[in-house]
Protein backbone atom coordinates (compact mmCIF):
# COMPACT_ATOMS: atom_id res chain seq x y z
CA UNK A 1 0.00 0.00 0.00
CA UNK A 2 1.22 3.53 -0.73
CA UNK A 3 0.74 6.66 1.40
CA UNK A 4 -2.71 7.24 -0.12
CA UNK A 5 -3.96 3.82 0.90
CA UNK A 6 -4.00 2.51 -2.68
CA UNK A 7 -2.56 -0.79 -3.80
CA UNK A 8 0.95 -0.26 -5.13
CA UNK A 9 1.31 -1.55 -8.68
CA UNK A 10 4.24 -3.94 -9.27
CA UNK A 11 6.05 -1.67 -11.72
CA UNK A 12 9.55 -2.34 -12.91
CA UNK A 13 11.73 0.31 -14.51
CA UNK A 14 14.16 0.63 -17.41
CA UNK A 15 15.99 3.37 -19.27
CA UNK A 16 16.85 4.06 -22.91
CA UNK A 17 20.00 6.17 -23.20
CA UNK A 18 22.36 7.25 -25.95
CA UNK A 19 23.23 10.41 -27.80
CA UNK A 20 20.86 12.83 -29.49
CA UNK A 21 19.83 11.51 -32.95
CA UNK A 22 21.18 8.04 -32.20
CA UNK A 23 17.81 6.32 -32.50
CA UNK A 24 16.41 6.54 -28.97
CA UNK A 25 12.99 7.63 -30.29
CA UNK A 26 12.79 4.63 -32.60
CA UNK A 27 13.91 2.28 -29.84
CA UNK A 28 11.21 3.67 -27.57
CA UNK A 29 8.55 3.21 -30.26
CA UNK A 30 9.63 -0.39 -30.79
CA UNK A 31 9.42 -1.18 -27.11
CA UNK A 32 5.99 0.42 -26.83
CA UNK A 33 4.66 -2.15 -29.29
CA UNK A 34 4.65 -4.58 -26.38
CA UNK A 35 1.55 -4.42 -24.15
CA UNK A 36 3.64 -4.69 -20.99
CA UNK A 37 5.82 -1.67 -21.79
CA UNK A 38 5.01 2.00 -21.19
CA UNK A 39 7.96 4.19 -22.23
CA UNK A 40 8.09 7.97 -22.62
CA UNK A 41 10.57 10.84 -22.66
CA UNK A 42 12.46 12.99 -22.40
CA UNK A 43 12.58 13.29 -18.62
CA UNK A 44 16.24 14.32 -18.28
CA UNK A 45 16.46 13.13 -14.69
CA UNK A 46 20.23 13.51 -14.97
CA UNK A 47 19.86 17.27 -14.50
CA UNK A 48 18.31 16.77 -11.09
CA UNK A 49 20.77 13.97 -10.36
CA UNK A 50 23.66 16.38 -10.92
CA UNK A 51 22.19 18.62 -8.20
CA UNK A 52 21.82 15.67 -5.85
CA UNK A 53 25.45 14.74 -6.45
CA UNK A 54 26.61 18.28 -5.69
CA UNK A 55 24.44 18.48 -2.57
CA UNK A 56 25.87 15.24 -1.18
CA UNK A 57 29.48 15.91 -2.21
CA UNK A 58 32.09 16.77 0.39
CA UNK A 59 33.72 17.90 2.37
CA UNK A 60 31.96 21.00 3.74
CA UNK A 61 28.25 20.58 2.99
CA UNK A 62 25.93 19.00 5.52
CA UNK A 63 24.54 16.85 2.72
CA UNK A 64 27.90 15.09 2.75
CA UNK A 65 28.81 15.24 6.45
CA UNK A 66 25.44 14.01 7.70
CA UNK A 67 25.21 10.36 6.61
CA UNK A 68 21.48 10.21 7.33
CA UNK A 69 20.77 13.32 5.26
CA UNK A 70 22.93 12.00 2.44
CA UNK A 71 21.08 8.68 2.43
CA UNK A 72 17.64 10.34 2.58
CA UNK A 73 18.55 12.68 -0.27
CA UNK A 74 19.38 9.77 -2.56
CA UNK A 75 16.25 7.92 -1.45
CA UNK A 76 14.14 11.01 -2.18
CA UNK A 77 15.63 11.30 -5.66
CA UNK A 78 14.96 7.65 -6.45
CA UNK A 79 11.40 7.95 -5.15
CA UNK A 80 10.92 11.01 -7.36
CA UNK A 81 12.11 9.14 -10.46
CA UNK A 82 9.79 6.22 -9.73
CA UNK A 83 6.83 8.51 -9.03
CA UNK A 84 7.44 10.45 -12.25
CA UNK A 85 7.42 7.26 -14.30
CA UNK A 86 4.45 5.85 -12.38
CA UNK A 87 2.46 8.97 -13.27
CA UNK A 88 2.23 7.75 -16.87
CA UNK A 89 0.24 4.67 -15.87
CA UNK A 90 -2.99 6.13 -17.26
CA UNK A 91 -1.56 6.03 -20.79
CA UNK A 92 -1.20 2.25 -20.65
CA UNK A 93 -2.89 0.85 -17.52
CA UNK A 94 -1.91 -2.78 -18.08
CA UNK A 95 1.80 -2.14 -18.52
CA UNK A 96 4.18 -3.47 -15.88
CA UNK A 97 7.40 -1.93 -17.23
CA UNK A 98 7.76 1.86 -17.01
CA UNK A 99 10.55 3.37 -19.09
CA UNK A 100 12.32 6.66 -19.66
CA UNK A 101 13.76 7.55 -23.04
CA UNK A 102 16.30 10.35 -22.73
CA UNK A 103 19.48 11.00 -24.74
CA UNK A 104 21.88 11.17 -21.81
CA UNK A 105 25.01 9.49 -20.45
CA UNK A 106 24.88 5.92 -19.16
CA UNK A 107 24.51 6.68 -15.45
CA UNK A 108 22.34 4.44 -13.23
CA UNK A 109 19.64 6.46 -11.47
CA UNK A 110 17.81 3.53 -9.86
CA UNK A 111 19.29 0.22 -8.67
CA UNK A 112 18.86 -3.00 -10.62
CA UNK A 113 17.31 -1.42 -13.72
CA UNK A 114 17.99 -2.54 -17.30
CA UNK A 115 19.53 0.10 -19.57
CA UNK A 116 19.45 0.06 -23.36
CA UNK A 117 22.41 1.96 -24.80
CA UNK A 118 21.68 3.06 -28.37
CA UNK A 119 24.78 3.56 -30.55
CA UNK A 120 25.00 5.13 -34.02
CA UNK A 121 27.77 5.91 -36.51
CA UNK A 122 28.89 9.46 -35.73
CA UNK A 123 28.83 10.42 -39.42
CA UNK A 124 25.14 9.64 -39.82
CA UNK A 125 24.45 11.06 -36.39
CA UNK A 126 26.03 14.41 -37.27
CA UNK A 127 24.12 14.68 -40.56
CA UNK A 128 20.90 14.00 -38.66
CA UNK A 129 21.91 16.34 -35.82
CA UNK A 130 22.65 19.25 -38.15
CA UNK A 131 19.25 18.94 -39.84
CA UNK A 132 17.55 18.66 -36.45
CA UNK A 133 19.33 21.64 -34.90
CA UNK A 134 18.76 23.83 -37.96
CA UNK A 135 15.05 23.08 -38.14
CA UNK A 136 14.81 24.13 -34.48
CA UNK A 137 16.48 27.49 -35.04
CA UNK A 138 20.15 26.56 -34.89
CA UNK A 139 22.71 26.12 -32.09
CA UNK A 140 21.90 27.83 -28.81
CA UNK A 141 25.44 28.80 -27.94
CA UNK A 142 27.80 31.40 -29.35
CA UNK A 143 29.73 31.83 -31.51
CA UNK A 144 27.84 29.24 -33.56
CA UNK A 145 24.40 30.75 -32.99
CA UNK A 146 25.36 33.97 -34.78
CA UNK A 147 27.90 32.52 -37.17
CA UNK A 148 25.51 29.94 -38.63
CA UNK A 149 22.52 32.24 -38.99
CA UNK A 150 22.78 32.60 -42.81
CA UNK A 151 22.80 28.80 -43.26
CA UNK A 152 19.94 28.39 -40.79
CA UNK A 153 17.78 30.88 -42.66
CA UNK A 154 18.63 29.27 -45.99
CA UNK A 155 17.74 25.79 -44.70
CA UNK A 156 14.46 26.97 -43.16
CA UNK A 157 13.52 28.57 -46.49
CA UNK A 158 14.50 25.52 -48.54
CA UNK A 159 14.41 22.01 -46.99
CA UNK A 160 16.64 20.75 -49.83
CA UNK A 161 19.35 23.33 -49.09
CA UNK A 162 21.93 20.74 -48.00
CA UNK A 163 21.04 18.38 -50.82
CA UNK A 164 21.78 21.11 -53.33
CA UNK A 165 24.94 22.25 -51.54
CA UNK A 166 26.24 19.36 -49.38
CA UNK A 167 29.43 21.25 -48.60
CA UNK A 168 27.35 23.71 -46.56
CA UNK A 169 26.55 21.04 -43.98
CA UNK A 170 30.14 21.16 -42.71
CA UNK A 171 30.79 24.79 -43.62
CA UNK A 172 31.53 25.67 -39.99
CA UNK A 173 34.33 23.22 -39.32
CA UNK A 174 34.66 24.18 -35.67
CA UNK A 175 31.04 23.29 -34.96
CA UNK A 176 31.29 19.94 -36.75
CA UNK A 177 34.52 19.25 -34.86
CA UNK A 178 32.72 19.96 -31.59
CA UNK A 179 29.92 17.56 -32.49
CA UNK A 180 32.41 14.85 -33.45
CA UNK A 181 34.62 15.22 -30.38
CA UNK A 182 31.58 15.33 -28.07
CA UNK A 183 30.32 12.10 -29.63
CA UNK A 184 33.68 10.39 -29.12
CA UNK A 185 33.96 11.62 -25.54
CA UNK A 186 30.44 10.44 -24.68
CA UNK A 187 31.03 7.08 -26.34
CA UNK A 188 34.16 6.62 -24.22
CA UNK A 189 32.20 7.41 -21.08
CA UNK A 190 29.30 5.11 -21.99
CA UNK A 191 31.50 2.19 -23.02
CA UNK A 192 33.47 2.48 -19.79
CA UNK A 193 30.25 2.69 -17.77
CA UNK A 194 28.91 -0.43 -19.50
CA UNK A 195 32.15 -2.27 -18.73
CA UNK A 196 31.96 -1.23 -15.08
CA UNK A 197 28.37 -2.45 -14.88
CA UNK A 198 29.35 -5.82 -16.37
CA UNK A 199 32.16 -6.13 -13.82
CA UNK A 200 29.81 -5.23 -10.97
CA UNK A 201 31.57 -1.93 -10.26
CA UNK A 202 28.86 0.56 -11.27
CA UNK A 203 27.63 3.09 -8.65
CA UNK A 204 24.33 1.18 -8.70
CA UNK A 205 23.85 -2.31 -10.16
CA UNK A 206 22.46 -2.28 -13.70
CA UNK A 207 22.23 -4.48 -16.76
CA UNK A 208 23.26 -2.88 -20.05
CA UNK A 209 22.23 -3.98 -23.53
CA UNK A 210 23.92 -2.18 -26.42
CA UNK A 211 21.69 -1.63 -29.44
CA UNK A 212 23.17 -0.42 -32.73
CA UNK A 213 21.08 1.80 -34.96
CA UNK A 214 22.49 -0.02 -37.97
CA UNK A 215 21.46 -3.41 -36.55
CA UNK A 216 17.95 -2.11 -35.95
CA UNK A 217 17.76 -1.32 -39.66
CA UNK A 218 19.22 -4.64 -40.77
CA UNK A 219 17.06 -6.81 -38.50
CA UNK A 220 14.39 -4.83 -36.70
CA UNK A 221 12.45 -7.86 -35.48
CA UNK A 222 15.56 -9.63 -34.28
CA UNK A 223 16.79 -6.59 -32.38
CA UNK A 224 13.49 -5.82 -30.73
CA UNK A 225 13.30 -9.46 -29.66
CA UNK A 226 16.59 -8.95 -27.80
CA UNK A 227 15.13 -5.91 -26.07
CA UNK A 228 11.91 -7.64 -25.02
CA UNK A 229 13.87 -10.61 -23.71
CA UNK A 230 16.07 -8.27 -21.67
CA UNK A 231 12.87 -7.32 -19.84
CA UNK A 232 11.80 -10.98 -19.53
CA UNK A 233 8.87 -10.42 -21.89
CA UNK A 234 7.44 -12.68 -24.58
CA UNK A 235 8.27 -11.13 -28.00
CA UNK A 236 5.26 -12.89 -29.54
CA UNK A 237 2.91 -10.57 -27.63
CA UNK A 238 4.25 -7.42 -29.33
CA UNK A 239 2.29 -5.70 -32.08
CA UNK A 240 3.70 -5.81 -35.63
CA UNK A 241 5.95 -3.12 -37.07
CA UNK A 242 4.23 -0.35 -39.00
CA UNK A 243 4.56 3.14 -40.42
CA UNK A 244 1.75 4.53 -38.25
CA UNK A 245 3.66 3.67 -35.08
CA UNK A 246 6.93 4.84 -36.67
CA UNK A 247 8.53 1.49 -36.00
CA UNK A 248 9.40 0.32 -39.52
CA UNK A 249 12.97 0.94 -40.66
CA UNK A 250 13.25 4.23 -42.54
CA UNK A 251 10.47 6.42 -43.87
CA UNK A 252 8.60 6.36 -47.15
CA UNK A 253 9.51 9.97 -47.89
CA UNK A 254 12.31 12.21 -46.67
CA UNK A 255 11.27 15.38 -44.84
CA UNK A 256 14.29 17.49 -43.84
CA UNK A 257 12.08 19.73 -41.67
CA UNK A 258 10.61 16.86 -39.63
CA UNK A 259 11.74 15.14 -36.43
CA UNK A 260 11.60 11.85 -38.34
CA UNK A 261 13.67 13.10 -41.28
CA UNK A 262 14.90 10.08 -43.21
CA UNK A 263 15.93 7.15 -41.04
CA UNK A 264 18.65 5.78 -43.31
CA UNK A 265 22.00 4.11 -42.73
CA UNK A 266 24.93 5.58 -44.67
CA UNK A 267 23.23 8.86 -45.56
CA UNK A 268 26.44 10.62 -44.52
CA UNK A 269 28.06 9.64 -47.83
CA UNK A 270 25.79 12.18 -49.55
CA UNK A 271 27.50 14.95 -47.57
CA UNK A 272 31.01 13.50 -47.28
CA UNK A 273 33.16 16.33 -48.59
CA UNK A 274 36.90 16.16 -47.96
CA UNK A 275 36.66 18.63 -45.04
CA UNK A 276 33.87 16.54 -43.48
CA UNK A 277 35.97 13.37 -43.67
CA UNK A 278 39.05 15.13 -42.30
CA UNK A 279 37.18 16.55 -39.32
CA UNK A 280 35.57 13.25 -38.38
CA UNK A 281 38.82 11.31 -38.71
CA UNK A 282 40.66 13.80 -36.51
CA UNK A 283 38.08 14.06 -33.74
CA UNK A 284 36.22 10.73 -33.81
CA UNK A 285 38.20 8.42 -36.10
CA UNK A 286 39.71 6.28 -33.36
CA UNK A 287 36.32 5.66 -31.78
CA UNK A 288 34.85 4.70 -35.17
CA UNK A 289 37.57 2.06 -35.42
CA UNK A 290 37.09 0.87 -31.83
CA UNK A 291 33.37 0.40 -32.47
CA UNK A 292 34.07 -1.47 -35.70
CA UNK A 293 32.55 1.06 -38.07
CA UNK A 294 35.92 1.34 -39.85
CA UNK A 295 39.11 -0.72 -39.89
CA UNK A 296 41.44 2.26 -40.22
CA UNK A 297 41.52 5.93 -41.20
CA UNK A 298 41.62 5.34 -44.97
CA UNK A 299 37.86 5.64 -45.60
Amino acid sequence: MNQHGKQQLPFRYFFIVGQARSGTNWTCNLLNLHPAINCHGEYHFERLFDGVQQFTAGPHGLGYRDESLRRRTHEWFQDFVRASLDAQVGLKPNATWMGDRTPRPLIPLLPDCPHLLVIRDVRDLIVSRVHHVYRNGGPRHEPFKTRLQPEIEAFCADPDYFKKAPEKLSADREWIANLASNWARRMRFDLDAAAEAKAGNAPLPMTVLSVRYEDLHADTDGQRRRMYELLDLDPALAAPLGSETKTSAGFAKENPHDLYRKGQVGDWTNYATDPFRTIIKEHAGDMLIELGYEQDHSW
